[in-house]
C-alpha cells in the first residue's frame, strides 16, 4: 500500500514541467526508494 504523499506532486512537477532531475533525501527507512519506484511505475 502506498500513501499519496505531498512531495509526490512536487516531484512530478519538477520532472515534467521543468524537465529537471529531482533528488530525494531524508533519514533511513522513510520510503525514498518506495516513492521513486512508485513514481517510475506510474510514468513507465
Amino acid at each position: 500500500m502506498v500513501v499519496e504523499r505531498t512531495c509526490l506532486s512536487i516531484i512530478r512537477e519538477i520532472i515534467e514541467k521543468f524537465n529537471k532531475m529531482a533528488f530525494l533525501s531524508g533519514p533511513r527507512q522513510v520510503g525514498k526508494t518506495t516513492l521513486a519506484k512508485y513514481y517510475q511505475g506510474q510514468v513507465g
